[in-house]
């Protein structure tokens, strides 16, 4: 990380937890998390190779 590129928003670390959810409902994912990270960031990746979003606010 680039200091400098650093937005106050950002946070240095995130996680997430579905246990709570699993606690009230009967849901499974269906789709593993590192694919769906995975798929994600192709996505992104792909939509700034066909310019289709600015890089900057």
């Amino acid at each position: 990380q680039v200091e400098d590129r650093m937005r106050p928003i950002d946070a240095d670390y995130q996680m997430f937890d579905n246990s709570k959810i699993k606690s009230f409902i009967d849901w499974k994912a269906e789709i593993p998390v590192r694919q769906m990270l995975k798929d994600l960031l192709n996505h992104w990746r792909n939509e700034i190779k066909r310019g289709r979003i600015p890089l900057n606010r």
